[in-house]
């Protein structure tokens, strides 16, 4: 190593840098490692105290506006979600240009059917008009979201102008103590009692004197108080009472004062901590076949083994992409192969009935299929959502999946190419005698109006009586469920649900009544979910002949509940429903008026790019399906006898006209 002899350290010290250099005797700059001995080094300006202190101040302010953000969302999930689950998402994303061509949708706060972006921004050009239209007291602006927009903006751009002198002028101290006491005894049950020679005055100069400490606070009301002082003293502390009156009456109005209990809070955070332990021990020192995955996977997987854990068919955790794919399956247009599936975990995927036209159908795939892999993935051990995420893609992009098919000794590999997949979930025609048809896909989003449509529609060509068509509908939204039901009944109740707590919630009508026309409405074992709340309720109500065969039965009520501090959502069950008349319907279904049994197959609709010619290609294909299962005498039968449901529907739709 090089040595030096005498050596010069020289140093030019600024606000925000430091220049420095060494040199010998004769103020050269000496090298080390042949680079010379001299720099800089920058850094941020130093603040004073008052400056820092405003920086600090930002920062708490920045995160008490996002806390408030988070529970606004929290209060206003459960209703928007019914009404547009995808809103919140969407919302999170509108800070994207316009012009970013990953974002595929440019309607980033309302993209319903008849109401857009535009729509709303012609309506209110600013959010003061909003919340102007709402002092008015004008009926379309208190639609829940615009709700919600116009409550979020006041409390993202709140202060406290309106009032003039201190916060505690303004509030009555005795006023918000009261209420809270009156809080502790009846939702926490907790004995609130304070010595009788003891004053609220007292208690109000502790809790508001800010030169005690949250220790020192503690002890002085301590000596005050009497009986359970201990909970009482945590539950206080815990709202912040000690620091404003006004916060502790906020808390207790909305409900978060609910954890006195000091065992449970310990027992809550040991095991959270005993989640994250776990989750940071795996992400360190786990060693496998794959790569590790990363901690944002771990805690998903964390969340969705909670899920797992209620072993209920119907919840699941749907991650950022999910919502997004749910959300696309509820507008019926997506990338994919196009076909509806059946499909439980640790079973093999079933083909109920690949679209007409799609990448399925034109490399054969038929119903009662069963794929075992998808680009080699053994799907068996998958959900069906985790299965349809690897069907699906990008358009263009091609999928290999393995199928097995009775008659074939051995599975086979196909491959397809993924495209655009576009249903029409009401479909709607005429038959002879001005009886009129609908048949509806799924309870989709909007197809309340698309079904309302299609009944004025016919009724304006002279329709007599209607057939409604809900056989195979797997369900969907309870809110169309209500709005289709509404069309055909004058009575108010359509549906109640029951929580957890046996508390009830009626949903009655939304849309006008259409008419007393006669109806007829056909059901089979795949009817499920919505389809039952309407079937129920025109049962119920003596306003429909139901035909068929007997619904599936599920009578349970799922909600996708955003997790509002992620992107992510919990789909939950979180009622039983009843019909009007208090039938509870799950696992034993909706028996016919009229029972008819039939190839189900047979009940398979068109869509959008559907043929005259696809049609025949279907039939025989149907007719090829039954052959290996039943027999050619027993398929030409059921063949030639066609629609049996649909025929019987239209014989007794007559009778119904003649009268």
């Amino acid at each position: 190593m090089k040595k030096f002899g005498d050596y010069y350290l020289g140093l030019d010290l600024g606000t925000s840098s430091i220049g420095w250099a060494v040199t010998d005797e004769k103020y050269d700059i000496l090298r080390f490692n042949k680079k010379f001995m001299w720099g800089t080094h920058l850094f941020d300006t130093g603040n004073t105290a008052a400056e820092r202190r405003i920086f600090r101040t930002s920062r708490r302010r920045l995160k008490r506006k996002k806390n408030r953000i988070e529970l606004l969302q929290t209060l206003f999930s459960e209703e928007i979600s019914k009404k547009d689950f995808g809103f919140f998402q969407r919302l999170k994303e509108s800070q994207y240009d316009i012009e970013d061509k990953t974002v595929k949708n440019k309607n980033t706060l309302f993209m319903d059917k008849n109401y857009t972006d535009k729509d709303y921004h012609d309506e209110y050009p600013t959010i003061y008009h909003l919340r102007k239209a709402l002092i008015d007291n004008e009926e379309n602006a208190f639609e829940i979201r615009k709700l919600y927009l116009a409550i979020s903006h006041i409390l993202s751009h709140r202060g406290h102008f309106l009032f003039e002198g201190e916060l505690s002028d303004n509030f009555e101290f005795d006023d918000i103590f009261n209420e809270f006491v009156k809080y502790l005894n009846e939702e926490l049950n907790i004995e609130f009692r304070i010595k009788l020679d003891v004053s609220l005055q007292e208690i109000k100069e502790i809790l508001t004197d800010k030169m005690l400490n949250r220790t020192r606070k503690k002890e002085k009301l301590s000596e005050l108080l009497e009986e359970e002082k201990n909970k009482i003293l945590k539950v206080i502390f815990g709202v912040a009472l000690v620091s404003l009156p006004l916060a502790a009456a906020t808390a207790i109005k909305t409900g978060q004062i609910d954890r006195s209990n000091d065992a449970s809070i310990a027992k809550d955070q040991t095991e959270l901590n005993r989640i994250v332990d776990v989750i940071n021990i795996v992400e360190k020192r786990f060693v496998g076949k794959e790569a590790t995955p990363s901690k944002k996977d771990l805690y998903e997987g964390a969340v969705a083994g909670i899920i797992g854990k209620l072993n209920d068919p119907y919840s699941e955790y749907l991650s950022s992409d999910d919502l997004k794919d749910f959300s696309e399956d509820m507008d019926g247009e997506y990338v994919g192969v196009g076909m509806t599936i059946s499909k439980k975990k640790g079973e093999a995927l079933e083909v109920l009935d690949p679209f007409i036209g799609s990448p399925a159908e034109k490399v054969g795939i038929k119903p009662k299929d069963k794929i075992t892999k998808v680009d080699g993935k053994d799907i068996l051990p998958l959900t069906a959502n985790e299965t349809v995420k690897l069907l699906k893609g990008k358009e263009n992009s091609k999928v290999e999946v393995e199928v097995t098919r009775a008659g074939k000794k051995e599975p086979f590999k196909v491959t397809m190419t993924r495209s655009k997949i576009k249903l029409e979930m009401v479909e709607s025609k005429m038959l002879d005698n001005k009886i009129g048809y609908v048949s509806l896909i799924r309870f989709g989003n909007n197809v309340g109006h698309e079904v309302e449509k299609a009944i004025k529609n016919l009724q304006s060509q002279g329709m007599k009586g209607l057939i409604f068509d809900l056989r195979s509908n797997p369900g969907g939204s309870l809110t169309e469920a209500q709005d289709i039901t509404s069309l055909f009944v004058k009575e108010n109740l359509i549906v109640y649900l029951k929580d957890k707590n046996g508390s009830q919630k009626n949903y009655n009508r939304t849309l006008n009544y259409l008419g007393d026309f006669p109806l007829i409405v056909l059901t089979n074992k795949n009817s499920a979910s919505a389809s039952e709340i309407v079937t129920g309720a025109l049962k119920d109500y003596k306003r429909a002949t139901i035909i068929g065969d007997k619904t599936f039965g599920k009578g349970i009520v799922q909600q996708v509940i955003p997790l509002p501090a992620t992107n992510d959502a919990i789909k939950l069950t979180i009622a039983q429903y009843f019909t009007p008349k208090g039938n509870y319907i799950h696992e034993k279904g909706i028996e016919p008026d009229i029972k008819i049994e039939m190839e189900e197959l047979l009940t398979l609709k068109g869509y959008t790019n559907e043929s005259d010619q696809a049609k025949k290609n279907r039939e025989k294909e149907i007719e090829e399906i039954i052959k290996k299962d039943k027999g050619d005498a027993e398929a030409k039968k059921i063949i030639s006898a066609g629609d049996v449901q649909l025929k019987r529907a239209i014989e007794e739709m007559n009778k119904k006209i003649k009268k």
